[in-house]
């Protein structure tokens, strides 16, 4: 990877062409500029006209980085069911950023050729899924545009792939679109339409798999298992995902805000869950499992707080994400840091058991390594992993698709931060299908899990309700 100071775009691109020809190898350049007046989300909304069907948006809990990305200057997409598939997209972005070329000003987080996008929760994903066919066992975006904020300003990264047929007539149209891209102006707001139908999926069937899988756990065949369930919804009119993120930064603001679009289809979410997040040789990731749910009286939400504390099934389910986490950590990470208590995340419609983890990661680790280890945690998966994910494929009857597995961004040198796809749906133009799961151990009861089911749906439905109800 070269990066260059040089502020001419097309001076760039028209000497990126020249070593592409000389070399006949494709190469990867981009162009990080300071701008003003733009925001990310705003740029998701204004450019679904010119790239709808391969933006994504993405905005971190602490509001300390937003991103959004239109159009595409590469997609890595795989649609075959492998075991390898972190190693695979790890070996493909290590490939094109060999010989990338970064131009412009010094990158600030979050700048440069950044690659967004997600893994399916399974390997053996169903390729002709007609729920989640046009996502594929992973799918990510180097964008052809994309804007970055932080507390240092807003930034756009142009990218444009170079290849050995390449001419300069294509780099010409690029600084066009560049250009078309940067001078679009606000567009109307569009509203949510109606919802006119609910269809909860298999309730009954996904109770018996809680009795099931508690029988399972009490025989021994394991210690926990996660079971997720589906509830679509039916619009009047498609459903406009930039409102729906909308909403979501206005209702779940100390979230991930997450969307991800894959033709006509969007995945889009407010995740509690951090996944993993690597800056330099700090790592961070995050043990959330056990919840509750929140109450507007404020002495009855501290009672549901200090009961899910001291709740012994939930400290017992918490337990297992935080000795997971621990014994993967300790393959990448020279130093691990623990508490030994959870605190309370508190959330605007439901209070969880949460853990933070710190650590000092080994030289040369990237996040994905850290993403390939972790995933799924017994937060999402179960203990032993194995079992339970063999478990889940045969009592769920879905294909989760990307639900609970990693969605986030990785950049040139080996950073990122991925958090866990859930409290999410899949958006597919006037309908949408939403996912909520629990964590079943020994003292599960099917009853109070389909109510803890209920308020992990709330989230979405009320983005999908509209952003005042």
């Amino acid at each position: 990877m070269a990066i260059k100071q040089m502020t001419d775009i097309q001076q760039g691109l028209t000497e990126t062409l020249q070593t592409v020809k000389r070399i006949a190898m494709p190469i990867l350049f981009s162009h990080v500029e300071a701008i003003t007046n733009k925001s990310p989300l705003d740029i998701y909304r204004l450019s679904e006209s010119l790239y709808k069907g391969e933006r994504f948006y993405w905005k971190d809990p602490n509001n300390e980085l937003f991103i959004a990305g239109a159009g595409t200057a590469c997609k890595l997409q795989s649609f075959v069911n492998k075991e390898n598939r972190f190693r695979d997209i790890k070996d493909k972005w290590a490939e094109i950023m060999e010989s990338a070329i970064v131009n412009g000003i010094r990158a600030e987080k979050g700048t440069g050729p950044l690659c967004f996008g997600g893994f399916s929760f399974s390997s053996n994903s169903a390729e002709a899924n007609t729920t989640w066919n046009k996502f594929g066992s992973y799918l990510f975006y180097i964008p052809k545009f994309l804007i970055t904020e932080t507390e240092y300003g807003t930034f756009l990264t142009s990218s444009l792939y170079l290849k050995p047929k390449s001419s300069e007539r294509e780099i010409f149209q690029f600084i066009e679109d560049r250009d078309v891209f940067l001078s679009m102006t606000a567009s109307e707001q569009k509203e949510m339409p109606n919802i006119i139908n609910r269809n909860e999926h298999l309730v009954e069937e996904w109770k018996q798999a809680i009795v099931r899988s508690v029988e399972d756990i009490k025989e021994g065949q394991m210690e926990k298992i996660v079971l997720a369930r589906e509830l679509s919804l039916q619009f009047e009119d498609e459903v406009p995902s930039q409102t729906v993120l909308e909403n979501l930064m206005i209702q779940q603001s100390g979230s991930f805000i997450f969307g991800l679009e894959s033709g006509n289809d969007c995945f889009i979410g407010a995740s509690p869950e951090r996944l993993v997040k690597k800056e330099g040789s700090i790592v961070f990731s995050a043990c959330l499992a056990g919840s509750t749910p929140r109450s507007e009286d404020e002495e009855t939400d501290r009672a549901l707080g200090n009961d899910l504390l001291n709740d012994e099934k939930n400290r017992s389910e918490h337990q297992f994400v935080v000795n997971m986490i621990r014994q993967a950590m300790e393959e990448h990470c020279i130093e691990i840091n623990i508490p030994d208590e959870p605190v309370l995340m508190k959330l605007k419609n439901i209070q969880h058991l949460y853990t933070p983890v710190n650590c000092v990661s080994m030289p040369g680790t990237s996040v994905l390594d850290f993403v390939e280890m972790l995933h799924p945690t017994p937060a999402l998966g179960g203990s032993p992993r194995n079992i339970a994910m063999d478990k889940i494929e045969q009592y769920e009857g879905m294909d989760r698709g990307f639900y609970a597995a990693p969605i986030g961004w990785m950049d040139i040198y080996g950073n990122g931060d991925f958090s866990v796809g859930i409290r999410s749906g899949l958006l597919q133009k006037d309908r949408a299908v939403l996912y909520a799961g629990c964590g079943i151990v020994e003292k599960s009861d099917p009853e109070s899990e389909y109510m803890e089911t209920q308020v992990k749906f709330k989230p979405m439905l009320s983005a999908l309700e509209g952003r005042n109800r």
